[in-house]
This record gives structure tokens, C-alpha cells and sequence, in this order.
């Protein structure tokens, strides 16, 4: 089979492990990456500018979306797969109309903030006409939520780890010096998750240390933003590695929460539902609040022998139920029948 996969070019390397993830299970791949700019497209970006009056005859993503339908429809694909992409429930019509035995699959992997819901607009029509063959949503709550809705063809599909973009070979001395610390956070700055931190700098011996954006706003130091690589090192380096989940998350877990055992990090996890169904309902420890947050982390600072047990388990867990390349033949058996 070939797989047109079309994505985001971010640091997270999203894109790059699904089509990794694919070429596993021994299919073709063509990567699109539809935030990417070419110079023409950087042009005309630059001149509506300058001259509002072009403003309404050019919009980038639009320039994108046609040179992606161009791609795909020249590529002989037997699989469209969009992450988080810009198509909508025209493109997609067009594109059934071109290849009527194309497979088109969207991957939305946020939460449903208001851009969010958005999207998922534009893709209703092509849901509810089944030309869209599957909705993939990484949270229970989501995914429950759009069944609720009448969306057609949603199926859950949680986030995992890759064998070659969540392994570790080797930590040198210097990345030790550099990333190791007793507790560590690495993301963007929210509100809570900043009202956590300096709550928990207040009550231990050492502040946490703090990777990611937007921290200087709230008063908070952090280190910078790190490349996946980095922060998989931050991970492994740390004693207590936090996961503090996007205050609209429903019921489900982000991308950190597999990186930081696949590394065979120990992570303290805000308590989401889904955790007590789960297979790491006994491996991974999960806090409702700030202050039994405090005593965990009190706890497995000092209680060696039992992080790295849990550590371990989480870790095994991670490589044997929720490796990506599993999840992505489960897909495209599923849409085989």
C-alpha cells in the first residue's frame, strides 16, 4: 500500500513517526508537510502586507491546500493521511470525486478548544456523508463526545511511543549536567499549570526546573523549548518527571504521558478518567490536586527502590501495548474491510 501522509512540521516530530510507523509495517510513504512555506507562497505572504488590497485574493492556506490536492491525486496513493491537517469537507469531496477508491483518514489529536471545534466543522459534512472513512480523536471524552454529535466513522486512537523517535541509545556526561534534576516540567506555560509550579516551588527544598514557552509571563524561570531528543533526555535525567494536562483535556492523555516511560522516566500525572481503565492504572501515580501532588513527590524522592520500580513497569507497558506501529496496522486493517 501507499501512504500519503500529510502533517505538521513541529518539534513533537509527529509526522515523522507516522510515517516511520507506516514504513514498518512495509508500506510507501509520501510526506506533505502543510505548514512548510515555499518561497513563492513566502511571497505572496509578504506582498498582502504591504498591499491590503491582495489580502482577499490570497490566502497561504488556501495555496497549500491546492498544491496538497495536486500531490495527492498525482501520487497514486491508496491512503490519505491527514494529521491535524487543512482539508475540509469540499477538499475531501473533490478528492473522492478524483480517486473514488482513495481511503481518507484526519487525525485530530487536541483538545477541543474553540480553533478546535472549529476544524472539526469543517469536517462534519464530510463525516456524516462517509466520504471522511475515519475521525481519529486521542481522548475518551472526545471521542464520546463527537458520537454524541452524530459524528460518523470517529474512532479512538490514543498517542503511543516510536521505537526510533522515543528510544534512548545513549545520556552523555554533558547531557547529565544538563537536564538532570529532582522534578522537571517540560511544556508551554497555562495558567494552571504555572499556579502548580510555583505552588510546588514554595514547598520544596528545590524548584522544580521548567522547559518550554510562555513561562516569563507568569514569573516563572524556564530553561528554553527543547527539540524531542532534549526533552526525552529531561525525562530519563529526572527523578520525577511532571505531566500536568491542558485544562480542557477530557479524559484521555497527551504525548508526554508514553514519552517519559518510554525513556523509563518516572511521571506524576494529573488524574484523567481513562487512567483507572487503563493498563497503567497501578504503574503510574496521579494527583487531583496541588497539595497530594506535594506528598507524592515527597514520597518518591525519597523512596528510591519504589520510583524505579514503577518506572520500570510503566516502561514495559509503554513498548508492549503501545507501540504505534500496532495502532497504525489496527487502522488500516480496519479500513481493509
Amino acid at each position: 500500500m501507499h501512504i500519503f501522509v500529510e502533517g505538521p512540521k513541529w518539534a513533537g516530530m509527529w509526522s515523522a513517526i507516522v510515517v516511520d510507523s507506516i514504513q514498518q509495517l512495509g508500506h510507501s510513504t509520501q510526506l506533505f508537510y502543510h505548514n512548510s512555506k515555499s518561497d513563492s507562497i513566502l511571497l505572496r505572504a509578504a506582498l498582502n502586507r504591504f498591499i491590503p488590497a491582495t489580502r482577499s485574493l490570497f490566502r497561504w492556506e488556501d495555496a497549500q491546500q491546492e498544491k496538497m490536492f495536486e500531490a495527492v491525486c498525482a501520487s497514486e496513493c491508496d491512503l490519505l493521511f491527514s494529521i491535524q491537517g487543512k482539508i475540509d469537507s469540499a477538499l475531501i469531496c473533490r478528492l473522492k470525486e478524483r480517486r473514488p477508491d482513495l481511503k481518507i483518514v484526519y487525525w485530530l489529536g487536541d483538545v477541543l478548544v474553540e480553533p478546535t471545534r472549529r476544524r472539526l466543522e469543517t469536517l462534519r459534512a464530510a463525516c456524516q456523508s462517509g466520504n471522511l472513512d475515519s475521525l481519529l480523536v486521542s481522548y475518551r471524552g472526545t471521542y464520546d463526545q463527537l458520537c454524541r454529535e452524530g459524528y460518523k466513522n470517529v474512532r479512538y486512537f490514543p498517542f503511543g511511543a516510536s521505537r526510533k523517535y522515543h528510544s534512548l541509545n545513549t545520556i552523555s556526561d554533558a547531557d547529565r549536567e544538563a537536564f538532570t534534576s529532582k522534578v522537571s516540567f517540560v511544556g508551554s506555560c497555562y495558567p494552571e499549570r504555572a499556579e502548580v509550579i510555583r505552588y510546588l516551588n514554595d514547598h520544596l527544598e528545590e524548584p522544580v526546573r521548567v522547559w518550554g514557552r510562555g513561562w516569563r509571563k507568569e514569573g516563572l524561570h524556564s530553561e528554553g523549548s527543547l527539540d524531542l531528543a532534549d526533552s526525552l533526555k529531561v525525562h530519563a535525567c529526572s527523578k520525577v518527571s511532571l505531566n500536568i494536562h491542558h485544562h480542557l483535556t477530557d479524559n484521555g492523555f497527551n504525548m508526554k504521558f508514553y514519552e517519559i516511560p518510554a525513556v523509563g522516566g518516572m511521571q506524576l500525572c494529573d488524574w484523567q478518567k481513562e487512567l483507572d481503565v487503563s493498563s497503567f492504572r497501578e504503574v503510574i501515580q496521579s494527583f487531583k490536586d496541588k497539595e497530594s501532588l506535594l506528598e507524592l513527590i515527597r514520597f518518591y524522592l525519597s523512596h528510591e527502590a519504589e520510583r524505579l520500580s514503577l518506572a520500570d513497569k510503566a516502561n514495559q507497558i509503554v513498548w508492549d501495548r503501545c507501540n504505534y506501529s500496532k495502532q497504525i496496522s489496527e487502522l488500516i486493517q480496519s479500513l481493509s474491510k
